[in-house]
């Protein structure tokens, strides 16, 4: 009888366990191809997915005292700007190292000297620090003024299915939100502040925060972040989401389009070499319904049919 149950026991665990399984494998896969289907990506995904996420979330909230405060404003914000900074500095290196064929303007190159160095340094470090931080700390107050039940949770732990819906809409939101605010910033009275964004006619991942920073707070900070405070979702998701989103926009700047990757980097690559070229969404998708795709995928096209043109004539 002992050993019946416990079979039973085991199928009502398998039961309940294989939806939360098979809700985690779609949310990898998801979280995967935002980060552009590097390796980091990949590993990442895995990582914040699994199991033992749970269990080191909940210890860390242990022995760090975290509240909703201190994840908005403080852990939020370094969590970013370490993401940031390691994922930007390994592109360097991988560029570096695997580049050569694989760069989509092949003919310009950043030309690296102490005085760029440094103003690039400046510039990163204000925005993912001095702009980060004074950005969550008055989302947050504004939030817990307006509405005290807004904000991030710290509570429990979100399941695979709520962080699924959060991510998927923050991503909508995001799109629809940085693709007006970027598309503005391309008008000629804000052009004046995104100029500093397009100093760079081929970027690489570590340059994608490198702009002025009120459009760090437009284009950047509201766009990605605001629905997880409005949604009162877990800060766990938000931290998750932060990463991801963190990947994919250092992916599409990166320059480089590498074997299996998806064709972010090739989309925001050409709206840097041509300032007026469109592709101003991050999904492509309010791109693809106002037309701001066209010249693109013309473009595209034109390359496909030279390559399959170029590799007839040599067979």
């Amino acid at each position: 009888r002992a050993h019946l149950r416990k079979e039973e026991e085991e199928e009502e665990e398998h039961r309940i366990n294989s939806p939360t399984m098979l809700w985690r494998i779609a949310l990898f896969a998801i979280l995967s191809n935002a980060g552009g289907l590097t390796v980091q990506a990949l590993v990442l995904a895995f990582s914040l997915t699994s199991p033992v996420a749970q269990g080191m979330w909940e210890h860390l909230v242990q022995r760090y005292s975290i509240n909703a405060f201190s994840v908005s404003v403080l852990y939020i914000p370094l969590w970013a700007l370490l993401v940031y900074t390691i994922n930007g500095l390994y592109l360097v290196l991988q560029n570096m190292l695997f580049g050569g064929n694989f760069k989509i303007q092949s003919s310009k190159h950043i030309h690296w000297d102490y005085k760029l160095i440094m103003k690039v340094f400046y510039n990163l470090s204000f925005n993912m620090t001095v702009v980060n931080v004074a950005s969550s700390f008055i989302i947050y107050y504004l939030q817990s003024t307006i509405h005290p039940n807004w904000g991030l949770r710290v509570e429990g732990f979100p399941s695979t299915q709520e962080m699924m819906r959060d991510i998927l809409i923050c991503s909508l939101v995001a799109e629809v939100l940085f693709y007006h605010s970027h598309r503005m910033l391309h008008s000629n009275f804000w052009f004046g502040i995104h100029k500093i964004h397009h100093e760079f006619h081929a970027p690489i991942g570590l340059l994608a925060a490198y702009c002025h920073p009120v459009e760090m707070v437009l284009s950047n900070i509201i766009p990605l972040f605001i629905y997880m405070f409005l949604a009162s979702a877990h800060a766990y998701t938000m931290a998750v989401w932060v990463c991801f989103a963190l990947l994919s926009t250092q992916h599409s700047h990166n320059g480089y389009h590498f074997p299996f990757w998806n064709m972010k980097a090739s989309l925001h690559d050409y709206h840097h070499e041509n300032t007026v070229g469109g592709n101003f969404g991050t999904l492509g998708l309010c791109d693809w319904l106002y037309g701001t795709d066209v010249k693109w995928r013309a473009r595209l096209a034109s390359d496909q049919a030279g390559a399959k043109g170029l590799k007839a004539k040599n067979s």
